[in-house]
């Protein structure tokens, strides 16, 4: 199983970069070389393209808010205000805190960071030119991990910018209870992880130029709750003038099911305070008691959040969220921007093998009891409103396991149940809603890496598409990279590249990609070889727009 971490070590020839921010303000970061690719994926040699290298310019853990810590913490973001003199950007902000054995249920084994703090709101910028004359496109990516766990260090951008001439940039966030206590009234609204990507995109939309960006031309894109981030900023009201293209990877605003009231915000604030037997139900005593503690009190133990049925997440709070996807889409409030939706193959499979991984657990043997189990909870916690659950139930299990007689195949149709309800049909939803509105592209991600060590029967897990997206097989040598592995990524990157730089993903050398339409529903296979495709899981998704709803 692969490691994700800095390969610092393999960077050529680091020098200083500089760039002003102000007359005043100068940020200093790295620039060094990588390694030109050709269009199959295939590292170039002299004979092809002479010297077989490009430059590249790092700026690490520039800040983009003042650090929410005391008084500002459980409050929106407060700019961060330009200095004067130098400012060295060479290496990455601390990680907000949170509870990192979550990371456990990831396909991959990644490094924890060096170091996490509250004082956690930065960006990682990579730029191909730090000339105001490039005008080059702009993707800022935000990263996944149920509002609850990740850090932006983990998704480096010197592969993407180099191969496709773009400005990469990742933002940070607030996680957990510091990015999103919601206790049902004016005390604390939530949503403060959310406002930390606006006031990241307002920092970009003012001083990406300086690191040759456009910023007329900015991308925003995302995995998982990244995925689920680019939805809800698409809905939001204070992102008009910020982006014009976006990139929802495996997590749409339908996602995590039904908007959560303030109410209903309040609801995850329970565990928190069950865990630090806080007895108190007036809202200005458990704010004060929660800013009072350390950091470190305010993460929740492992199976208290996995185990959890209610989690942090974003809220309608009137102001960054104003109401439910369907009234946002009905009453035309949402951006009109050009929008890339997708999944893996195999989504559902992170929420069984994953979760007996990080539990520590050994995956359940699937009799038809087992399977019952799963049914029942995946319909309760994703359809909490359902009048009548046990028809629901009984029609789930009909549909999907009728003829399934083994516990292997059991365990392949929960995980084939659970990437529908969580995350195929939420997306395909919103990209019905968003075609009406502007193109749509749709995309099913099904390429098994060499380095995959999930079972054979599995060939893209939740995120897998990732390292594909931003380029990893050519920067991370010690991973194992197949030939075709690289070539898909290098399509990928420049399908993502093409849309950022034209709203369209489409391009010379690249299979056609389709735009995705309600009566057409035509989508891209991105697997060896890429392919069209239309009606992804036809009759699954038919029973769960259709069917379903019956029972609700």
């Amino acid at each position: 199983m692969p490691i994700l971490k800095d390969l610092n070590a393999s960077l050529q020839d680091q020098l200083p970069s500089a760039v002003y921010l102000s007359p005043t303000a100068c940020l200093v970061g790295q620039r060094y070389r990588l390694p030109k690719v050709n269009t199959q994926g295939q590292f170039m040699s002299k004979e092809e393209g002479g010297q077989p290298h490009r430059e590249i310019h790092s700026f690490l853990g520039v800040p983009f808010a003042q650090p929410p810590v005391g008084p500002l913490r459980f409050k929106d973001p407060v700019p961060f205000p330009l200095w004067s003199g130098e400012r060295t950007a060479a290496e990455y902000g601390p990680a907000c805190p949170q509870n990192f054995s979550l990371m456990d249920v990831l396909p991959y084994v990644v490094e924890k960071p060096l170091s996490e703090s509250e004082d956690c709101l930065y960006l990682n910028i990579w730029t191909p030119s730090v000339s105001r004359d490039a005008k080059l496109p702009v993707m800022v990516w935000i990263y996944g991990g149920g509002f609850m766990m990740g850090f932006n260090d983990l998704y480096r951008g010197d592969a993407l910018a180099t191969q496709q001439d773009v400005v990469y940039v990742a933002l940070s966030y607030r996680i957990g209870l510091f990015g999103f206590l919601c206790t049902g009234d004016e005390v604390s609204t939530g949503n403060y992880g959310l406002m930390d990507q606006i006031e990241a995109l307002r920092w970009v939309n003012k001083h990406i130029a300086n690191f040759g960006g456009d910023p007329d031309n900015v991308t925003v894109f995302g995995e998982s709750a990244g995925g689920v981030s680019v939805s809800y900023l698409i809905m939001s009201p204070l992102t008009r003038g910020l982006f014009k293209n976006a990139i929802s990877e495996s997590g749409t605003a339908l996602t995590l099911g039904d908007m959560y009231t303030p109410a209903q915000g309040a609801l995850a604030l329970k565990p928190y305070l069950d865990y630090l037997e806080c007895k108190s139900t007036d809202s200005k005593e458990i704010v004060e008691l929660l800013r009072s503690l350390p950091a470190e009190r305010l993460t929740l133990p492992i199976h208290i959040s996995v185990l959890s049925s209610v989690f942090m997440q974003p809220v309608i709070d009137g102001k960054s969220l104003v109401g439910s996807v369907q009234e946002v889409y009905n009453k035309g409030q949402v951006l009109p921007v050009n929008y890339i939706i997708g999944c893996t193959r195999d989504e559902g499979v992170f929420s069984v093998l994953g979760l007996s991984k990080l539990l520590n657990s050994p995956v359940p043997d699937f009799t038809e009891e087992t399977v019952q189990v799963w049914v029942g909870r995946s319909v309760g916690q994703r359809f909490s409103h359902c009048k009548k659950s046990e028809e629901l139930i009984a029609a789930v299990t009909k549909l999907y396991f009728d003829g399934v007689k083994t516990s292997d195949e059991r365990l392949k149709t929960v995980t084939q149940l659970l990437g529908d309800i969580l995350f195929i049909v939420p997306s395909l939803t919103v990209a019905d809603l968003h075609s009406e509105v502007k193109p749509v592209y749709v995309y099913s991600f099904e390429k098994r890496p060499e380095f995959e060590t999930n079972p054979d029967w599995v060939r893209a897990d939740h995120g897998g598409e990732v390292p594909f997206v931003l380029g990893l097989p050519f920067v991370f040598p010690d991973i194992k990279f197949s030939e075709e592995d690289r070539a898909l990524s290098k399509k990928t990157m420049t399908y993502w590249a093409n849309f950022a730089k034209t709203g369209n993903p489409n391009g010379a050398g690249l299979e056609e990609w389709p735009v995705y339409k309600t009566n057409t529903k035509k989508y891209l296979t991105l697997d060896t070889p890429i392919s069209q495709s239309r009606d992804l899981r036809a009759k699954q998704i038919k029973f769960w727009t259709e069917e379903a709803p019956k029972f609700f």
